[in-house]
């Protein structure tokens, strides 16, 4: 939001630019800042974050939770499920072609250890955010 405000300040005009931002422009009231208004941005499917907070939420008796804590909860969970099996865990288990489902969508590591995720491309306008692309539901093998 602090840059948002600079662009102006910089002669950058929001009808000849698109702008891209992160998820971090996942919030309901982006479009109260008028220079995001038009821009895309990609973010985990809101159903899933949705039913993350309300999971999370009853479980503890509080929320919304940070923003990270979906990570947390899926890196504990693929460790449990990994070392339940056979009571070890080999790394080169994370590396799978179809990936993992997740508390904010899919994702999957390749063979680097970058994650990839399965996000949505929304846009801010004056009335609030829409979904431009939905996130996938499966990685295609590639």
């Amino acid at each position: 939001r602090a840059l948002a405000a600079l662009l102006s300040y910089f002669d950058v005009d929001p009808k000849k630019t698109q702008l891209l931002g992160t998820s971090l422009w996942d919030f309901e009231t982006a479009n109260s800042e008028p220079m995001l208004i038009g821009g895309w941005y990609s973010a985990p499917p809101k159903e899933d974050r949705k039913l993350f907070i309300k999971d999370y939420t009853e479980m503890f008796g509080e929320g919304p939770p940070p923003r990270l804590a979906s990570l947390a909860y899926d890196a504990t969970a693929i460790a449990a499920v990994f070392v339940q099996e056979d009571g070890s865990f080999d790394p080169r288990q994370l590396v799978t072609r179809q990936g993992f489902g997740g508390k904010d969508g899919i994702f999957r590591f390749t063979k680097s250890g970058f994650a990839q995720r399965g996000l949505a491309v929304y846009q801010v306008l004056s009335t609030g955010n829409k979904t431009l692309d939905q996130a996938p539901k499966t990685f295609k093998n590639n």
